[in-house]
């Protein structure tokens, strides 16, 4: 199988010793691997060696990229390699945590979710209900993330693992369709989850949070200590 949007860069390996500790980053919807290079460029700085995966939301399903990324990261992370923690955007936690539920490696880390949508997206459905288009435009992957995904996801990622949201702090956000505070794209509500270890909201937009020097530096201490910067 593919991995559409994969390249060597997408894999930078400290040659740390054997024992070095691996990030692997996963994008979201309708992106690519290029929307986590700042934050794979602080994390090699930090001395960790980095798999950015990449998949096609639009032509695979959920299931389907979770299955490419355990090949993936068989394929690239030795196995003298130290903990392997995770940093993903919006549907790449999914991807993540569908990847956990049948891959659970003996040496994972910590885990990171910027904006994921842990209980489905209420903008994605209503976008799809009112613009049929968006049926098209979203793909296979964007069209099963509108929804709950607890019917197959049964347990949290089993790590330490803590959620970066964004919004205006506030109770409406910053889309008036999404009920509650919201980046544009995920509620607030949407990306909490049972068992996680730390929570923190950072004022942004969905997409631009992968940019934002708070996020990144919370990142950077949550997978050091396992709590961000409040």
């Amino acid at each position: 199988m593919h991995i559409t949007g994969y390249t060597r860069d997408n894999v930078h390996s400290a040659d740390a010793a054997a024992g070095g500790e691996w990030i692997v980053l996963i994008h979201g919807l309708l992106s690519s691997p290029r929307a986590m290079r700042k934050i794979k460029s602080a994390l090699v700085a930090r001395g960790y060696s980095v798999l950015n995966f990449g998949y096609d939301s639009r032509q695979q399903s959920i299931r389907t990229s979770a299955v490419l990324l355990d090949t993936e990261i068989k394929r690239v992370i030795p196995n003298t390699a130290g903990k392997i923690h995770f940093v993903t955007h919006s549907l790449g936690s999914i991807i993540a945590r569908y990847y956990f539920e049948k891959s659970n490696p003996g040496n994972l880390g910590r885990c990171v979710m910027i904006a994921p949508p842990n209980h489905g997206s209420i903008w994605g459905r209503r976008l799809i209900k009112n613009i049929p288009f968006f049926n098209f435009v979203l793909g296979i992957a964007g069209q099963e993330v509108r929804y709950p995904p607890e019917k197959s996801l049964h347990n949290p990622p089993p790590c330490e693992f803590g959620i970066i949201a964004g919004g205006m702090g506030n109770s409406f956000g910053i889309n008036p369709l999404i009920p509650g505070d919201n980046d544009g794209t995920i509620a607030v509500s949407e990306t909490r989850l049972d068992g996680m270890n730390d929570f923190v909201l950072v004022r942004g937009q969905h997409t631009m949070l992968l940019f934002q020097k708070k996020v990144i530096d919370n990142i950077l201490l949550f997978l050091e200590t396992g709590n961000f910067d409040h």
